[in-house]
């Protein structure tokens, strides 16, 4: 398997690439680098011009099968709508991120080809055991293999069951791309969902954001993961994130907490764009591919 390592968005870390590129060496996957991966132009990995050239490489390519996208940040919108999509569509590959990529994944997913949200190359660390778990699966359902997550009790779980195409990934980017083309739309979808490092009134913003979108009318069920660093204001917002995401989301949709991905060490892989089962009770939640 070949793979090529590109940086969308904020500029990454050589030697934690350098590190991944090694361990993906020793499971058979040959990692090419894009041009422009170690540059830097301030907060961004390189100018918008060089991120796009470098990632429009990749989709063009005929020789390699997955696109890891180094990190998330901040930067890929800056640079979706000056991609062409045209050569990847007739050669489609596995695009894997998360986070910021969240654009990328969902642009795709629109095109009619799956993604894999997951962690890569940006945060690698060969000695966090929980890191280690979801790289393993990564590397698990990039050789073919099952593709499934199951999340822990809750009992603000709204229990049901779904069949629908996953789309979604970082709340703050599927709320920035309302009204664009990588907007989801059209078709029946479980919805995941995770964020990190927002006031609880940000979070309802964008919920209400999305569900004024229309977004909800199409959702079959929704899967929350981490919630991460999440901060209250003075006075206090009155509602945690469970509140939230129950009073938002239609009352009949099952709604599973707990999925064990989003911005904390344990990262479970799991793909964009293809159909899944979701089952979700208070005892627990399992979403299974079909």
């Amino acid at each position: 398997m070949r793979a090529k390592i590109v940086a969308p968005a904020k500029q990454v870390d050589r030697k934690t690439i350098q590190e991944f590129i090694k361990y993906f060496s020793l499971n058979e996957i040959e990692c090419e680098l894009g041009e422009n991966l170690f540059s830097s132009s301030h907060y961004f990995s390189a100018s918008d011009d060089q991120r796009t050239t470098d990632l429009q490489k990749a989709l063009d390519s005929d020789e390699i099968d997955v696109i890891f996208c180094a990190r998330g940040g901040y930067g890929t919108s800056r640079i979706i709508d000056d991609l062409d999509f045209s050569k990847f569509v007739l050669n489609p590959k596995l695009i894997v991120g998360f986070s910021d990529i969240t654009v990328l994944l969902n642009h795709a997913s629109n095109l009619g080809f799956p993604s894999v949200h997951a962690s890569v190359g940006g945060i690698f660390d060969a000695s966090n055991k929980v890191k280690m778990s979801s790289f393993f699966d990564l590397m698990e359902i990039l050789k073919g293999g099952n593709c499934k997550m199951e999340a822990s009790k809750n009992e603000r779980n709204r229990s049901g069951k779904a069949s629908a195409e996953v789309v979604g990934g970082n709340l703050s980017l599927l709320s920035h791309i309302v009204g664009t083309p990588s907007a989801i739309h059209d078709r029946e979808i479980i919805l995941a969902i995770e964020e990190v490092d927002e006031y609880l009134y940000a979070i309802d913003r964008m919920f209400v954001q999305l569900k004024r979108s229309g977004i909800f009318n199409l959702v079959k069920g929704v899967i929350i993961g981490h919630f991460s660093l999440i901060k209250d204001g003075n006075p206090s917002f009155g509602s945690l994130v469970e509140d939230i995401v129950l009073e938002h989301t239609p009352s009949h949709v099952p709604v599973g907490f707990n999925f064990p991905f989003g911005h904390k060490d344990e990262n479970k892989p799991f793909f964009i764009g293809k159909k899944a089962e979701l089952n979700v009770s208070r005892s627990g939640s399992s979403l299974v591919y079909l």
